[in-house]
């Protein structure tokens, strides 16, 4: 493993609370679903999750590329509930009374949705690269705090690699609705996923037994992340940095927060939540968003190349994985948003290309 190190220099934060003008936010009362014939329970593909063969179903059209702004609800309508997270909705492991285990992996998703690899945080973020199963496909990874998941193209189907076993398996056939191979997989919780397809208004999430499928008044792009305390689930519109907050407890639209069209390939490799606030990448600085009001922040973060990054679910530090000049090494910044400060640590894991990164979800507590 070629390493380096640096000695670590809290870099000169700047004060950039500038509001983004841009932002429209509706707040969307309880959005009916499940009797309209384009929502409900689905089926699924009757491909072998083991043998990639070719999945039953048939592929919808491509991915649209119509820019990605939502059409909202009623503005004037609010649903002032909260949505509440316990056992039944798949809460992460955090109640099992002991100390809350901080996590010991970060898996690294190229931006292109093109391979990972798996930091070990407890030894310089030092990498490995799980050879890829047959049939992967360009969805962004789904992370628990036990496995990695994958979507798998040419059968339809999902496997999950396990952190303790090094090693993949089968997990679960895929929606019928297959609406292109690009997209993305989000955990939430227990033995729960949720998944959507580029340019698509459709969000497909699996309880552990069958799927169903929500639908969007936005396009779906690259990213998606869940808040465990409120079973909410945030969703990138396509080309636009803002957000969707879906309500997994009833399937309802709660928030949407249209932000400004946004199309940088280079620029488009954060998507995080974290106590309050979205985190997206917008060149030459990151932005942090209110997750209520959608009030915009960029962060002083100086930019040292092609990157992606992610959020601690403890510390709520940001971390960005950069691509030094396409280089096959990797320098690391941590964003403190308390103090402002970024450092670039000292280790230089090999990898390709910009990763996001989604961190193993912390369990005990």
């Amino acid at each position: 493993m070629m390493r380096y190190r640096w000695l670590k220099v809290g870099l000169p934060a700047f004060m950039a609370g500038c509001t983004n003008n841009n932002i429209n936010v509706t707040v969307t009362a309880a959005m009916q679903t499940g009797a309209s014939s384009d929502a409900g329970v689905e089926g699924t593909h009757t491909g072998d999750p083991t043998t990639g063969a070719s999945a039953d179903a048939t592929t919808a059209d491509a991915v649209s590329t119509t820019s990605g702004v939502s059409t909202g609800g009623d503005p004037s309508a609010t649903d002032t509930t909260v949505g509440t997270s316990g056992d039944a909705s798949g809460d992460p492991n955090t109640s099992s009374g002991g100390p809350v285990e901080p996590p010991r992996y970060a898996v690294l998703n190229d931006c292109n949705g093109g391979g990972l690899y798996i930091a070990d945080l407890e030894d310089e973020w030092n990498v490995t690269a799980p050879p890829l199963p047959a049939g992967w496909g360009s969805l962004g990874l789904g992370v628990s705090d036990q496995y990695v998941y994958v979507w798998l193209t040419d059968n339809g189907t999902i496997a999950r690699y396990g952190f303790s076993s090094a090693a993949w398996e089968p997990y679960i056939e895929g929606p019928v609705a297959i609406t292109d191979k690009h997209g993305w997989i989000e955990w939430v919780g227990g033995d729960k996923l949720c998944m959507a397809f580029w340019g698509r208004s459709e969000l497909h999430c699996h309880d552990g037994a069958s799927w169903r499928m929500i639908p969007l008044t936005i396009q779906s792009d690259w990213w998606a992340s869940w808040d465990p305390e409120t079973n909410e689930l945030y969703i990138k519109p396509w080309k636009n940095n803002g957000f969707q907050v879906v309500d997994l407890d009833d399937d309802t639209i709660v928030r949407t927060v249209v932000g400004e069209a946004f199309d940088d390939p280079y620029h488009k490799c954060i998507f995080d939540y974290h106590d309050g606030h979205v985190y997206l990448d917008r060149g030459p600085n990151p932005v942090r968003l209110d997750s209520q009001s959608g009030a915009s922040s960029e962060l002083p973060i100086p930019a040292i190349g092609w990157r992606g990054g992610g959020v601690h679910p403890l510390t709520g530090e940001l971390y960005l994985v950069n691509d030094l000049d396409k280089q096959a090494v990797a320098g690391i910044q941590e964003y403190d948003p308390g103090s402002m400060q970024t450092t670039l640590l000292p280790y230089m894991p090999i990898t390709y290309w910009a990763q996001r990164v989604v961190f193993q979800a912390p369990t005990g507590g």
